[in-house]
């Protein structure tokens, strides 16, 4: 038998644990445009901004994260290219 998992509630998940971890480590959190994002540095290996819904505009990511030197995007649903703009995409997941 197949397990056809729910992506919403994958994203909730994540989104979820993200938001826990940062604001243990005193890092305040914001949602909008369709994205989750920590409004400063995140922890080591977390996130700076995590898209929570398809077709998420490239132009409100990076007017998003335009002060910051170095960040990294978790892109939910794979459909966000932002290769033109600098960034390098680690790898994909299932």
């Amino acid at each position: 038998m197949w397990f056809v998992p729910d992506i919403g509630a994958a994203i909730a998940n994540n989104v979820e644990w993200c938001d826990l971890v940062c604001r243990i480590n005193g890092v305040g959190t914001v949602t909008r445009y369709g994205v989750w994002m920590a409004k400063e540095r995140p922890p080591a290996l977390y996130p700076d901004l995590i898209t929570t819904q398809s077709q998420t505009s490239v132009t409100a990511v990076l007017s998003l994260l335009e002060h910051r030197v170095s960040c990294a995007v978790k892109d939910s649903l794979a459909d966000l290219d932002l290769g033109l703009h600098g960034f390098v995409k680690l790898f994909d997941a299932q």
